[in-house]
């Protein structure tokens, strides 16, 4: 019985001794725990706690520290820095970073210096000291305490520079001159962006900090294009446009499906467009081809006559005119002189064209000096200075007759020359003469063929006569002949 009463004290003795021990420790833990406490909270009354002011862009960071948020410039991975725009200051700065630089990605994923690129947001705690990068956080790991924000797949941005405001999602919000914009990894300015931009926007409240073009735009021209003006263009699914002279179209960057249309003229390209580039869509495959001019200088004499080309009165005097390439009906009038009517061939960059008019039949009936007389022939020919009327006979007999209607040579002597071997595109059927002056001395395109009167194969084009008469005088005619079937006869007297 003593036994148990024995043991009953031990456990009794035990037990007070483990309460003893548990409140010494509960009181030792609670002061370490006091003495770790805000001073905000260790002022509190009542055993309730006041709580303490949330700290701004804080990141941990170790008294003195540095705080800003800034924008990545550049990366130098070689000499270890980092260039960054300042959105409070709004100025470039450069820090250094070692390998004890801590970058965290988002979602609090670690990252190298070398993955940072240009454009990207971070919190940075630098040591002043030593101008040295301590931590960097990008914008995901700062929105949750600090309030930034960002917006990504933003269009149709109005800018308003007068107010510093931009407005888009609905949403005003503004900014200041030193705004960074960020397009291709370098700073833009802000009026380089238009509502057709794609971009992504970070600021915090309604204060913009940063805008980001993630798809910007460029154009689509067309060369060679002068068959399709007017026609339309489709610009991949989009809206057509007329087609216009300067033809430059404002498109997002991109590739699109590009088809031009204009009556039995098409064609289809596939064009991609880099950002702020010019693509070009040369159509000239597609359509007839560029049109092709030639200067055209002409040379008349009595000066003051008065030139029509396709019927429309010209200045020519001192002029260089331009004219496609074609075929064009010219005619050169002046009171007192035979009418001058030719085809005129542009067909070379350049060509001068000289002109002669001669004067008409005097009132007492004397030979006159027309270049369409046959001085074989006492009558007047009622044709141009070029050809001869419809196989009636162009020339008389020698009696002064007209001719009959089987030919149109008068029945004078005249030397025939061929020049078939010359190069020239010519008629074998029909033939052209050279009446006079008699005895001058006649060169095709510089070359000697004979004596007036002579006579040679119809050339079909343009060509120079130039006759040199027996007392020395010299004169040169440009000619132009079409193929119209019938004779050329030229009296230069």
């Amino acid at each position: 019985m003593e036994y148990e009463r024995a043991g009953s004290r031990r456990k009794r003795s035990h037990t007070g001794a483990i309460a003893v021990m548990l409140t010494l420790m509960i009181i030792i833990v609670g002061s370490v725990v006091f003495l770790f406490l805000p001073e905000g909270k260790k002022e509190a009354k009542g055993g309730k706690l006041t709580p303490s002011p949330s700290p701004v862009l804080t990141m941990g960071a170790e008294k003195g520290n540095e705080h800003l948020l800034g924008v990545v410039l550049s990366v130098d991975a070689e000499i270890k820095t980092i260039t960054l725009y300042d959105v409070e200051k709004e100025e470039e700065r450069t820090f250094v970073y070692t390998g004890a630089s801590s970058f965290t990605g988002s979602f609090g994923t670690p990252m190298a210096a070398s993955q940072l690129t240009a454009g990207d947001l971070l919190d940075f705690e630098l040591n002043s000291e030593d101008n040295r990068i301590i931590r960097a956080n990008m914008p995901q790991m700062i929105t949750a305490t600090e309030g930034i924000w960002e917006k990504k797949d933003v269009d149709k941005l109005e800018i308003f520079p007068e107010e510093h405001r931009i407005t888009f999602d609905g949403q005003n919000y503004q900014y200041t001159d030193g705004l960074c914009v960020m397009s291709n990894g370098v700073q833009v300015e802000l009026d380089t962006l238009l509502p057709i931009d794609r971009v992504s926007v970070r600021g915090s409240g309604s204060r913009l900090y940063e805008i980001v073009v993630t798809k910007g735009h460029g154009y689509i021209s067309l060369a060679n294009h002068e068959d399709f003006v007017n026609g339309t263009i489709l610009i991949g699914t989009g809206t057509e446009h007329t087609i216009t002279e300067d033809a430059r179209y404002l498109v997002k960057e991109g590739t699109y499906k590009v088809t031009v249309t204009h009556g039995d003229y098409t064609g289809t390209e596939t064009i991609t467009v880099a950002r702020d580039g010019d693509s070009v869509f040369d159509v000239f495959q597609y359509g007839s081809g560029p049109i092709q001019k030639g200067i055209v200088v002409f040379k008349i004499e009595p000066l003051g006559a008065t030139l029509y080309i396709d019927g429309e009165r010209t200045p020519y005097y001192g002029e260089e005119l331009t004219l496609n390439y074609g075929v064009y009906s010219i005619e050169v009038a002046e009171g007192g002189y035979v009418t001058y009517e030719a085809s005129l061939h542009v067909n070379s960059e350049r060509q001068e064209l000289s002109i002669y008019l001669t004067e008409q039949t005097s009132p007492d009936g004397n030979e006159s000096d027309d270049p369409t007389k046959n001085p074989n022939d006492g009558n007047e020919q009622s044709g141009t200075s070029q050809t001869g009327n419809n196989g009636t006979g162009n020339s008389g007999n020698g009696d002064g007759n007209t001719g009959n209607n089987s030919g149109n040579q008068g029945n004078g002597t005249h030397t025939t020359v061929s020049i078939a071997s010359r190069g020239y595109e010519i008629n074998e059927n029909n033939v052209i003469y050279i009446l006079g002056p008699k005895g001058a001395l006649v060169y095709l395109d510089g070359e000697p063929i004979g004596t007036a009167p002579i006579n040679f194969e119809k050339i079909i084009g343009s060509y120079l006569l130039t006759i040199v008469t027996e007392e020395g005088a010299v004169k040169n005619y440009n000619c132009t002949e079409t193929n119209n079937g019938e004779d050329t006869y030229y009296n230069f007297d």
